[in-house]
């Protein structure tokens, strides 16, 4: 399981607006005094003023898990052959994003010839990786964390989640030609999956205890 550790103090005693004047539509935190007072929202509906965690709302509990299953098998004297496949699957802190990957690994080792003076050892792996909606860090839209760090704590997150995750949902947002975060998840879609092939061969000759030839070669390839 994931969670966000820590997180900045925020300062929660004044609302958005500027000059100890609140602004339902302000993007910065020098309003009024935060008193309990009744005001109007974006909307021009009352409700009460209060400061609200925002990072708690909009960030869950990540989930991450892997299974393994190996085997490993002495194929007669000096061979050697290790199998392994493992999945894994993690579901993001930020809703709807994830990532997936799976890899398979076969490896084959041999000692042979006349007194076993030649060793082999081959490996091949094979790795396939889904990620959906991957984060993003910088000062743009796709940085949830950056958003709601720096959005007033007197706009209230919950109050833009619903209807948002209909794909091609019209946005609404509290303040005009701005980004709800619940809209971008769920409407600013990035996915990137990859295939990856790795070969590892090792061929040794030992012509005494403390003198040999080791050759190696090695391939990475993906799509």
């Amino acid at each position: 399981f994931s969670d966000m550790m820590a997180s900045p103090d925020v300062q929660r005693s004044f609302s958005q607006g500027v000059s100890g004047l609140y602004g339902a539509d302000s993007g910065v935190s020098w309003g009024a005094a935060i008193t309990g007072q009744t005001v109007q929202n974006y909307k021009q509906e009352d409700e009460i003023l209060k400061s609200h965690d925002n990072l708690s709302s909009f960030f869950k509990t990540g989930v991450t898990d892997t299974h393994t299953v190996s085997f490993q098998n002495n194929l007669g004297n000096d061979n050697n052959l290790y199998t392994s496949l493992s999945y894994l699957s993690d579901k993001n802190m930020i809703p709807e994003t994830g990532y997936k990957r799976f890899n398979g690994t076969a490896r084959f080792s041999s000692k042979f010839g006349e007194n076993k003076r030649w060793f082999s050892d081959i490996k091949v792996q094979y790795i396939n990786s889904d990620a959906k909606n991957r984060p993003v860090g910088g000062q743009n839209v796709g940085n949830y964390y950056s958003t709601l760090l720096t959005l007033p704590t007197t706009v209230n997150i919950n109050n833009f989640r619903s209807g948002m995750d209909v794909l091609g949902a019209k946005q609404y947002w509290y303040v005009p030609n701005g980004d709800n975060p619940y809209w971008n998840v769920y409407n600013r879609l990035n996915e990137d999956s990859r295939n990856r092939f790795l070969l590892n061969a090792n061929l040794k000759y030992s012509f005494t205890d403390w003198l040999n030839l080791d050759m190696r070669a090695g391939s990475d390839m993906y799509f």
